[in-house]
């Protein structure tokens, strides 16, 4: 009776191979020892503990003894032990291979399991196992490997114990509330205890650069499971040529996984937003970012770009020891941005540049629409500047009138050609009551403190008549 209850939550639909040997001197008080040898080579169903195992092929012994060997002897005959030989199985979607399985149990420690295992599946059963609604994996393949050790009376945790690694390829990472798709050739994750390191290979959908990820994660157990406490990371991101619009597609046409995605700039930038602040709760990332060439569309061309990326809370994204080389010149950045809000980005940041070459920079640009530049005969090629700028964008139209705090100190030359600072601010409304009624109410108030060669000048009157030559000139305005 004993017996039978032991193996009541396990029940096998077909017949099989099984042998049994009871060893016994049948004496009064004495628990015989029962060994039941059993293969299975036809594909069978079995059920355990409540899980459901199809197409079983196995093959191994029973036995109401945890030990084998002399320890055996002192046991009370409450404990069992099951070893399992190249077992085959599918449960759920998933093919398990069992090369080696021993599951011992006792009324003190409960079931213990320790094997080696290999599964193979979609990603997607993946995605129903972690019961996760908003970020979910689709088409591919995927195998884990794993050595587990430990209780089954606490899955969970023999889960965390266990060592792992993951190998999933061709695969895209879906995020529904961004409605966005993320395509990787390859993913692999080694788990060791409650942390992972992982490392990602693919290519970006519009240009086909490739480019590697890899980082290690933290607290692993509040990503698998419903428990307190949230997961983090740090990212290593990697290539060797990449482009803005590499990035900004996978958030628009070419990157959404349904019938009904979205085309324009508008809502790319907001699924963008949406998804950053999914990827901040669900992992809390330190991003580390360097691209050998970074392309804004056909403008520019950046080099040697190095970036940090983290979140200083669940809104607020931090760009810190941001630089990169542009021709000669050498570009160090700072930001924040809040994106909190669908259509609107606050930003602040800092920028110290030097050595930079104008007549390089500002033609593809159409120098900014200002003509004053535009119509200079010779540009600067050795420009260093400062600039601090706090301001609003919306999403489509770009910088919003009136939002713009900041200022800009420079030099030409190593100011031997001239040196200034613009310092600018929104005009208040008292000051701009009369542009307001004029409907031009957009204007900034600006002060400006110029120092430099006269000689600079002929390049704005272009005569032949009269120069600038020699001397010193210093010029203080404000205008709005």
């Amino acid at each position: 009776v004993n017996l039978r209850q032991k193996l009541e939550p396990f029940h096998i639909a077909q017949p099989f191979y099984s042998k049994t040997v009871i060893t016994s001197h049948f004496t009064p008080g004495e628990i015989p020892l029962v060994n039941i040898q059993f293969r299975m080579d036809d594909e069978n169903e079995v059920t355990a503990k409540g899980f459901l195992f199809k197409q079983v092929i196995a093959s191994g012994h029973f036995t109401n003894r945890q030990f084998d060997d002399e320890r055996s002897k002192l046991e009370d005959g409450k404990g069992i032990k099951i070893v399992l030989i190249n077992t085959t199985a599918i449960h759920d979607g998933f093919y398990i291979k069992i090369p080696t399985a021993d599951i011992t149990s006792s009324p003190s420690g409960g079931p213990v399991l320790k094997a080696d295992l290999i599964i193979d599946g979609q990603p997607a059963g993946i995605s129903k196992w972690l019961k996760n609604d908003k970020f979910f994996f689709k088409k591919g393949k995927f195998t884990l490997i794993a050595s587990v050790d430990g209780s089954l009376k606490n899955f969970k945790q023999m889960v965390l114990d266990s060592e792992a690694k993951l190998v999933l390829k061709n695969f895209s990472v879906i995020y529904t509330p961004s409605n966005s798709a993320f395509p990787f050739k390859h993913l692999s994750l080694y788990k060791k205890s409650g942390d992972a390191d992982f490392s990602i290979i693919s290519s970006t959908l519009e240009n086909g650069h490739d480019f590697q990820i890899d980082g290690g994660m933290i607290n692993l157990k509040a990503l698998l499971f419903a428990v307190a406490g949230r997961a983090s990371s740090d990212v290593n991101f990697v290539a060797e040529k990449l482009s803005w619009s590499d990035f900004i597609n996978l958030f628009g046409e070419s990157g959404y996984f349904d019938t009904g995605k979205p085309k324009d700039d508008d809502k790319k930038k907001n699924s963008m937003k949406e998804t950053i602040r999914g990827l901040q709760f669900q992992f809390q990332p330190r991003l580390s970012v360097a691209v050998d060439t970074l392309q804004y569309f056909d403008l520019l061309e950046l080099h040697q770009f190095k970036t940090g990326v983290h979140f200083e809370n669940e809104h607020t994204l931090v760009l810190e020891k941001t630089s990169f080389r542009y021709g000669e010149g050498q570009i160090n950045f700072a930001a924040k941005l809040d994106i909190s809000k669908e259509k609107r980005t606050p930003f602040e940041f800092e920028l110290h540049a030097k050595n930079l070459n104008l007549a390089k920079l500002l033609p593809p640009f159409d120098y900014f629409n200002i003509m004053l530049l535009a119509n200079m005969e010779q540009l600067p090629e050795n420009v260093s500047v400062d600039i601090k700028h706090k301001g609003i964008i919306d999403d489509v139209k770009g910088l919003i009138p009136r939002t713009s705090t900041g200022e800009i100190i420079f030099k030409l030359d190593k100011g031997r050609t001239l040196s200034g600072k613009i310092a600018f601010e929104p005009a208040t409304l008292g000051e701009n009551q009369g542009q307001e009624k004029l409907g031009l109410g957009n204007s900034i108030k600006t002060k400006i403190a110029l120092d430099g060669d006269p000689a600079l000048f002929n390049n704005f009157f272009k005569t032949d008549r009269f120069f600038f030559d020699n001397g010193h000139f210093f010029s203080q305005f404000d205008y709005e």
